[in-house]
């Protein structure tokens, strides 16, 4: 997994999926849906610090630049 231009790498996304190929295959299944990915993508791993920083940078620098407001709902990169 490399993703250029953006600071995260393979540590900083969520990788406690129990299914073989790491997507929710059950959505009656709560710990997948909580732990595994929607239609292939990624979470950030909302647990690191650096993570939870990179993101407080990144609504920081909206504000810097005249942003008036944001909604999180989720975010998908």
């Amino acid at each position: 997994m490399q993703f250029s231009g953006v600071p995260y790498g393979r540590n900083d996304f969520g990788q406690q999926c129990s299914t073989s190929s790491g997507n929710i295959e059950n959505y009656g299944d709560a710990n997948q849906v909580r732990n595994c990915r929607l239609l292939g993508l990624l979470d950030l791993a909302g647990g690191s610090q650096y993570v939870r920083q990179k993101i407080a940078d990144f609504f920081n620098d909206m504000l810097e630049i005249g942003i008036d407001g944001m909604v999180k709902t989720k975010l998908i990169f």
